[in-house]
């Protein structure tokens, strides 16, 4: 009996032994795969954060990018105009040494068919751009109409993998439009500096891994479906196949070679190259390592229970039995506890014996995973402060800047006039003036000029702070030419607006440079008795109402200041006599160039002349709330291109 006792237990518990082995081997792969995935899930929400840093940092660059980037458009524009105004063509050669000359990285002549007919990327050549979509086709027409660069500033290359901007302008009555592609991050080195660069691409986007050694690399994939491209290693394309996953599922595991790869697309808000962008992470972390520590534990572990088995053995004690079975539930337990992520258990077996040295290297292992667990928190909360206070200094200088913008605006607001001083010369009166930023580039003017009044409606080159400069200029050229020109000769006060202003900006035949702003402006003179009015307008146009019948003044088709102007350049002047009851109105091309309605095309001098009439029967108070909602109601969605001037007065 006692033999066979003494079999039946050696059996039990050997079989006890291979249990506990195999349960620590089972709960020791769920507790590797269960660390595992919380890191990668920590990486995860840290890359998100980072991420969105990064396009705040783009976004606040945005603004200079986009100013060096078109101004270089714009000159290289104008310089192929004029070496093609009669009709001589551009050779390939001087195309390629254009390219060179404006630091571009390449140069694409496109025709009002949207068809490129000549470029310094030759595999490009008779490329049609319609293919590229309804989306594109409508963007295209934009192009053409607005004459204005346009285009996407941040994009990466389907072809290079390149973060490039691609822009596109048509110049003043070109049949043709030039875009032009750059190399965004080589654009940024030159146009800010190499530190703010490497800061951007580096120490923000840059490895995690640190000095722990479960994370091998990280890096971030940018761009649309078709073609991601890393943003840290210039070059990197996404692996194929894995964007096509990642929109049916949120993360992507593989393992090869001790290695682990998780591909997770980034829940973010893409506020950089449209809607369609998304931003994708790769983490590689060492699996291998991971394995070795459940690997040693279990292996601890299973010696542990067969030496267990072995000393149980020789016990024949029922109470020695008892005792053996609750300590080894009790690591047991401590196992489920450990791979629940309770990583605060400790089983303390008393004792000198083979169970008492199971629980102290379980509690060793619990040590482990529980220092770990607190060294990731650590480096999650570090990341947390940084990205915190980079994100606190990027507020603070975006609220300087947004304080001096504020000021400049008060600043230009008290140069135009105030409403009393319309209102002592006009019973009925409206002024629109609704710059796109908070600064602009129209602006308005009324004086007595002699016996008479002076009104003013100007629209300067530009909208935001570089329009707001034009019109101090333009203000400065007015104060001096009414100085000048006697009263009344609106057209001799125009040409001296014109010379004052080329000689300010130093665009005048005798000056050398490449700059070419100016203005359209449309000047009003009434006579003292009210009964003569006379007119005189650079591409800009007064429109009369008298007696329910609508007609235009047109002014010289010539702008004020630009270098393609004459310093001699003579404006018409038209007279015509008025009477009580008679409207006029001016207004700038922002209103009229405003894109919406169904077939997003421009709101138009057509829809303009209707509008005006439309509202004869309203006084001038309701006629600005009409215009003002008929102009939101078309725009619809659609930004706003452009700041909006327009003035209304009744005799």
């Amino acid at each position: 009996m006692r033999r066979f006792f003494s079999r039946l237990l050696f059996s039990a518990i050997a079989a006890v032994a291979i249990l506990v082995g195999a349960a620590a081997i089972g709960l020791g792969y769920r507790a590797m795969d269960a660390i595992q995935s919380d890191y990668v899930a920590s990486v995860e929400q840290n890359l998100r954060v980072k991420v969105d840093a990064f396009q705040a940092l783009m976004l606040a660059h945005n603004f200079r990018l986009q100013q060096v980037l078109d101004q270089r458009l714009t000159e290289l524009a104008e310089d192929i105009t004029q070496r093609t105004r009669f009709g001589t063509p551009l050779s390939d050669e001087l195309l390629l040494r254009l390219r060179d000359e404006y630091k571009v990285d390449e140069i694409y002549l496109v025709d009002r068919d949207r068809v490129i007919f000549q470029t310094t990327f030759e595999p490009d050549l008779g490329f049609d751009l319609s293919v590229l979509g309804e989306d594109f086709i409508a963007f295209y027409n934009q192009v053409w109409t607005l004459n204005e660069p346009l285009g996407e500033l941040f994009s990466i290359s389907t072809q290079t993998g390149k973060l490039s901007s691609f822009r596109y302008f048509r110049p003043q009555d070109a049949d043709f439009t030039v875009e032009i592609s750059m190399d965004l991050r080589a654009f940024m080195r030159e146009t800010l500096t190499v530190e703010v660069h490497d800061f951007i691409f580096g120490e923000l986007l840059g490895d995690l891994t640190g000095e722990e050694e479960l994370i091998q690399s990280i890096d971030v994939f940018f761009g649309n479906r078709v073609a991601p491209w890393s943003l840290l290693e210039e070059g990197r394309p996404l692996p194929p196949g894995i964007v096509d996953v990642l929109f049916e599922q949120h993360r992507i595991t593989t393992r090869e070679g001790g290695l682990q790869t998780d591909y997770i697309h980034l829940d973010v808000e893409s506020t950089l190259g449209g809607a369609d962008t998304l931003f994708i992470a790769e983490i590689v972390t060492n699996r291998a390592i991971v394995e070795t520590y459940v690997i040693q534990a279990i292996t601890a572990i299973v010696v542990a229970s067969l030496l267990v088995g072995f000393a149980v053995f020789y016990i024949s004690s029922r109470t020695v039995r008892e005792r053996l079975l609750v300590r080894i539930d009790r690591i047991a337990d401590g196992l489920i506890r450990l791979s629940e992520g309770r990583y605060d258990t400790r089983l303390t077996i008393a004792g000198n014996d083979e169970l008492a040295g199971i629980g102290a290297r379980v509690d060793v292992m619990a040590d482990a995973i529980q220092a770990r667990d607190s060294a990731i928190r650590k480096i999650n909360a570090d990341l947390d402060n940084r990205v915190a206070a980079q994100t606190e200094e990027l507020t603070e200088a975006l609220g300087l800047v947004s304080s001096s913008i504020d000021y400049a605006s008060r600043i230009q607001k008290s140069i135009l006039p105030s409403t009393d001083t319309f209102s002592a010369l006009f019973d009925e009166h409206f002024t629109i003036w609704e710059p796109r930023d908070r600064v602009g580039g129209d602006m308005y003017w009324i004086r007595i000029w002699g016996d008479g009044v002076l009104i003013i409606a100007c629209d300067c080159t530009g909208h935001g702070v570089p329009g707001a400069f034009m019109t101090l200029i333009a203000t400065g050229a007015l104060d001096r030419a009414m100085e000048e020109v006697p009263p009344g000769r609106v057209d001799g006060l125009v040409q001296r607006v014109h010379q004052y202003v080329q000689l300010t900006l130093k665009q005048n035949e005798a000056a050398s440079g490449s700059a070419d702003d100016g203005m359209e402006l449309g000047a009003v003179y009434l006579n003292a008795e009210l009964d003569r009015l006379s007119y005189a307008g650079a591409r800009f146009s007064l429109f009369l109402v008298e007696d329910g019948s609508l007609s235009e003044m047109e002014g010289t088709r010539c702008g004020i200041g630009y270098r393609t102007t004459e310093y001699s350049q003579a404006f018409e002047q038209s007279e015509v006599p008025v009477k009580q009851g008679v409207a006029f109105y001016l207004t700038t091309d922002g209103l009229i160039d405003q894109i919406g309605g169904p077939r997003q095309r421009s709101f138009g001098k057509r829809r303009l002349r209707q509008m005006i009439l439309s509202l004869q029967k309203e006084d001038m108070v309701r006629q600005r709330e009409s215009i003002i909602q008929q102009v939101r109601d078309f725009r619809g969605d659609q930004p706003r291109r452009d700041d909006v001037l327009m003035l209304g007065f009744k005799l």
